[in-house]
């Protein structure tokens, strides 16, 4: 899907993927660019790693969501930034996987079928 995003649809990218989390020591914002420092993706490697070696002949810019986490203001607390840390890891890695059915709530036929039964007082 991300490389079809990238294809065929970059402005829609946004929207269409979670993005990454990254987990920093520290982080300035120097007008459009965020330096970034101590950092590493704690959610978000697979779309690095598709990004990286897409090799498609879309060569348009596209933007990426991004989530920054930073423990500058808690250097005294090592120890709870990498718990803090790992437990965004484990909760953005490892949540329930969506199936073809789950999306099927929001189809034609089924939103007819709402209606229907709703006008029905069911």
């Amino acid at each position: 899907g991300i490389n079809r995003t990238l294809d065929k649809g970059r402005e829609n990218f946004w929207f269409l993927n979670n993005g990454i989390i990254i987990a920093c020591k520290d982080f300035d914002i120097d007008g459009d660019t965020v330096n970034i420092h101590g950092f590493s993706i704690v959610n978000g490697g697979q779309t690095t790693t598709l990004i990286g070696k897409y090799k498609g002949t879309n060569q348009k810019e596209f933007s990426i969501p991004c989530k920054i986490v930073s423990s500058k203001n808690d250097q005294k607390e090592g120890k709870h930034n990498i718990q803090f840390f790992t437990g965004i890891a484990e909760a953005t890695n490892s949540q329930k996987p969506i199936l073809p059915r789950d999306l099927k709530s929001n189809s034609p036929e089924m939103l007819c079928l709402s209606k229907m039964l709703a006008d029905n007082d069911i």
